[in-house]
């Protein structure tokens, strides 16, 4: 209970610390974008605790959540597929890397914290191999280098 108090209190004074150097912290569109956000985060950190209260850890979680983000709106802006179809194709994707993951641990043998390194770099490489992103490249401004990964 003391903890959860101390963790409490800091969050409020960090509020009112934030607050005085910015007014906009506390302005209604910000709170209302801060609480769209704990949504996300609040049901990918609940899926995460289970798999680090399972005894693993899982490093890529987070190249698949921001991949799988990034897929979400190409799939909304650029193909035009209706937003159910692109979520369960988001979701579809989703368990595939899962199982994938799971496959390469269980069914051969792999360490899980190697399967899992491998995944995050696997998929932390698939953006530089898109033809989107080469494009993108082929258009960047003299004197610039495009981040890549390797």
């Amino acid at each position: 209970m003391r903890k959860e108090f101390a963790t409490f209190l800091l969050l409020v004074v960090l509020c009112v610390i934030v607050t005085a150097l910015n007014p906009r912290f506390m302005s209604p569109a910000n709170l209302q974008n801060t609480a769209r956000l704990i949504g996300a985060f609040g049901i990918f950190s609940l899926g995460l605790g289970l798999v680090i209260i399972t005894g693993g850890i899982d490093l890529s979680v987070g190249s698949a959540f921001a991949l799988l983000g990034v897929l979400l709106s190409i799939m909304l802006t650029e193909w035009h597929l209706a937003w159910p179809v692109a979520v369960l194709a988001v979701v579809a994707l989703g368990a595939v890397l899962g199982a994938l993951h799971g496959l390469l641990s269980l069914a051969w043998g792999c360490s899980r914290s190697l399967s899992r390194s491998a995944g995050c770099c696997c998929i932390a490489a698939l953006p530089d191999s898109s033809p989107t992103t080469r494009q993108r490249d082929l258009a960047t401004p003299p004197g610039s280098r495009p981040c890549n990964y390797w």
